[in-house]
């Protein structure tokens, strides 16, 4: 859809209006066709009593949960940073402006279509080597990225959202593996609402430092600051892991 908007946006600016509409339409049908797995419903209709006993349990009480939750909020504020960084990444590099919106939707087909067959990769390399791996790929990138400021680093982009395509689904079962049919929604959305918490700090500073320095800066920057806070979560989450394997065998 960037494609075509693109296109559609050069001839007719008033057409891309009317083509977000007709293409946010093809989602209806999708949606209506969504089946929801067998659940337990113990609270048909949760209060919110209930949803703060839930993020009071993901975050406080059960520290499996909390771990693997904040492991995967750090790897999704990564990700989610990135997005906002490709377009100023994209302006620094010279890149044309009608190749935008076709680079954007290519990076975000890759992520898609490897979330398809992201539990080959987590079953051939091992949980543990798996999620290390994503670490140092997703912070990495932003590294690699920040000392080629060029066209070449639209090949670390690719590698950057390719490795998103495995992190966001292997991340997000370890964290339904620690809940229940009744509550996973919730816990998602707790693993959401403190990936926007992180980024809504980290965000505006790193906006502010690419204004003040460089965009190079910031990345470099945005990389070493996930890595660390990557890192801190991930020891007690394979700890965690490691002692989950040891209970089921």
């Amino acid at each position: 859809m960037p494609v075509c908007g693109r296109i559609v946006g050069d001839l007719e600016p008033a057409l891309s209006v009317l083509r977000a509409n007709l293409g946010s339409l093809i989602g209806v049908p999708a949606a209506l066709s969504l089946k929801e797995p067998p659940r337990d419903d113990r609270h048909a209709k949760p209060g919110w009593k209930d949803i703060l006993q839930v993020v009071s349990h993901s975050l406080v009480e059960n520290k499996k949960l909390r771990t693997a939750i904040l492991y995967s909020s750090v790897i999704g504020t990564a990700t989610l940073t990135m997005a906002w960084f490709v377009q100023p990444f994209f302006k620094e590099i010279s890149l044309p402006l009608s190749m935008f919106g076709v680079l954007w939707t290519v990076l975000n087909l890759l992520a898609g279509l490897v979330s398809i067959i992201a539990y080959k990769f987590e079953d051939a390399l091992g949980q543990k080597r798996t999620v290390f791996l994503i670490l140092v790929f997703i912070t990495g990138s932003y590294v690699a990225i920040s000392q080629t400021m060029t066209v070449w680093g639209i090949a670390i982009l690719v590698i950057f959202y390719f490795v998103r395509g495995i992190a966001t689904p292997v991340l997000k079962n370890y964290i339904i593996q620690y809940t229940t049919s009744a509550n996973r929604a919730t816990v998602l959305s707790v693993r959401s609402f403190v990936i926007r918490i992180i980024f809504a700090g980290v965000g505006p500073f790193l906006g502010w430092y690419t204004d003040q320095f460089s965009l190079g800066s910031a990345l470099a920057i945005a990389g070493m600051v996930f890595f660390t806070g990557g890192f801190i979560v991930l020891l007690p989450f394979l700890q965690n892991r490691s002692r989950m394997r040891q209970a089921n065998q």
